[in-house]
């Protein structure tokens, strides 16, 4: 019951919002891609200069630091999605 009212006020906020779809669009493309790849771009150039070891499971945590937060945003919404039929 929550999540359903939670859902439909902002929903209703974003009817009134004076901010643009393309803005909103624009803030959620990048930060769940291009965020996320200048991550991996600089793990990867973190590597090539010597400052990350060659420890894969070490490069792999780094990375997943940069790809977790859009994917746990992503299971949110999910999840919330899901629960609201």
């Amino acid at each position: 019951m929550i999540f359903n009212n939670l859902h439909i006020s902002s929903l209703s906020g974003l009817r009134r919002s004076e901010i643009s779809v393309s803005v909103i669009a624009g803030i959620v493309v990048v930060r769940n891609f291009f965020l996320p790849l200048i991550g991996i771009g600089i793990v990867k150039a973190a590597h090539h200069f010597g400052l990350v070891g060659s420890d894969s499971l070490y490069q792999f945590i780094l990375l997943l630091q940069y790809a977790l937060p859009p994917a746990m945003a992503i299971g949110t919404r999910t999840s919330l999605s899901s629960a609201n039929g």
